[in-house]
Formats: C-alpha cells, sequence, structure tokens
C-alpha cells in the first residue's frame, strides 16, 4: 500500500496541521503546511509555544494558526488536516465545553467567515507527502 498525500478539489486549499508536545516540561510547538491541489506549498510555518501545552492544546492551537494563516491569505475554502481525533470531533461539533472550549469557541468563529471548510482526521501515517 502507497501512503501519500491527497490534493483537494479545485479551488480549494489543503491546511495539514501538527502539534508536538513532551512529558519532559519542553515546550510545546506547532506546525502548519498550506498546500494547492498540486502539492505546491502556499505558506508554512512553525512555532515553538511560550509554555508546554496538552496533547489536545497543542493540537487546538495549531489548527488555529492554520485557520488563521489562511485567513491572512484569504483564502476562502479550505480543508483542514490533523490526526487528533478528538479535536477533529470537538470543532466539528461545535463543542465549547471544558477548559479548551474557548479555543473551539474561536476556531469556529473564523471557520464561518470562510465559504466552504471541512476538517477530517488523518492518520498520522498518512502525514507523509
Amino acid at each position: 500500500m502507497v501512503l501519500g498525500w491527497k490534493g483537494p478539489p479545485p479551488g480549494v486549499f489543503k491546511i495539514n496541521v501538527d502539534g508536538a508536545t513532551s512529558a519532559d516540561g519542553r515546550l510545546s510547538s506547532i506546525g502548519v503546511v498550506i498546500r494547492d491541489r498540486k502539492g505546491n506549498t502556499i505558506a508554512a510555518m512553525c512555532k515553538t509555544l511560550p509554555s508546554q501545552h496538552s496533547s489536545e492544546g497543542t493540537e487546538i492551537l495549531a489548527v488555529e494558526n492554520g485557520v488563521l494563516l489562511a485567513k491572512e491569505l484569504e483564502l476562502s475554502q479550505i480543508y483542514i488536516e490533523l490526526d487528533a481525533l478528538m479535536v477533529v470531533q470537538d470543532i466539528q461539533a461545535g463543542n465549547t465545553n471544558g477548559s479548551l472550549g474557548h479555543l473551539h469557541q474561536g476556531i469556529n468563529c473564523i471557520l464561518e467567515t470562510f465559504n466552504c471548510w471541512k476538517i477530517q482526521q488523518l492518520k498520522r501515517e498518512y502525514h507523509c507527502y
């Protein structure tokens, strides 16, 4: 079986995000890559967060940075992919409960400004390009 990246439909940009955190006290970090349907990189960013976060918190911050970058680029149609199923489900459900609810709410407010958006889980082994 060949694993690999699959392009979105015409006019749609794919945002792949990931977060990294550790149990040893190191700072969390995030990465974002936005590609067109041919796989050309439109924008990318990575950054170290100012503190250590939970795995879920780090993934949510990666999504937030991804949609903010897409908004800054004035993209109107986006697909977001990440490997954190719980984050995907919470965003799809509009869940604003819990300690991270404010982040979900902010992301959903930003997503409402896009003409079209979709978020889905992508298993870790499919992150290769």
